[in-house]
């Protein structure tokens, strides 16, 4: 049983960085998220919200899970508790997608997982005013008043009618469908804009408290 901790710990060892151990000794906590883009998301709806969290999100340790699968945060977070003096905890957030997965395939000790309600994070853009605002901010002042009659169209063509009067209800259709591949980039396609996923977070940007949905709160909580 000693050999087998002591490999366990060499094991760990290899996994982490020299900035993985310096930051473990300086946090109490890591937050691991599918990727870079959920972070910015998370940054600039705190901001908009002026949620305690704020701060934290920009001086954070946080670790790219790469993907929905929950195997590489179990294992960099093993590492963590392996090898810190400190009984490091640790937050996996994850989208919807994955939400057939038992818990008890995710956890480990000291690791909370948390899952978005909706299909993924992206899903909670699908607000017809701030996206609004976002295309006419990217279009230019010179096309801000109609830049998004196209879009408009597509939306009110593709989007069930009630996701649109209630975008921060509770509905099926974003709870199954990914945004970030069938919903958001045929709409900038439909206007004639570029918009890459990892510029998603400045719709986000845009958006007014009131437009935020509930959920989201209660994750940067």
């Amino acid at each position: 049983q000693v050999k087998m901790e002591r490999d366990q710990v060499r094991e760990a060892m290899r996994r982490l960085t020299a900035m993985d151990l310096l930051l473990a000794e300086e946090h109490k906590g890591i937050l691991y998220t599918e990727g870079g883009n959920d972070l910015d998301l998370l940054r600039e709806w705190a901001r908009v919200l002026g949620h305690p969290s704020s701060p934290l999100l920009r001086e954070l340790f946080w670790h790219n899970n790469h993907g929905r699968n929950p195997k590489e945060a179990r294992a960099h977070h093993f590492a963590l508790r392996a090898v810190a003096e400190n009984a490091i905890k640790g937050i996996l957030l994850l989208d919807g997608d994955n939400r057939g997965l038992p818990d008890r395939e995710l956890t480990g000790d000291g690791l909370e997982i948390l899952r978005w309600k909706r299909y993924e994070v992206e899903n909670y853009l699908i607000v017809p005013d701030a996206l609004e605002r976002f295309v006419s901010q990217v279009s230019g002042s010179l096309f801000a008043q109609t830049a998004f009659r196209s879009g408009a169209e597509f939306l009110k063509n593709s989007l069930p009618p009630v996701v649109l009067s209630d975008p921060l209800g509770e509905h099926d259709y974003l709870n199954a469908t990914p945004a970030s591949k069938n919903i958001l980039p045929q709409l900038f396609e439909s206007i004639g804009i570029q918009v890459r996923k990892s510029d998603y977070y400045q719709i986000a940007a845009m958006m007014k408290r009131e437009e935020i949905h509930a959920e989201i709160s209660e994750k940067l909580d």
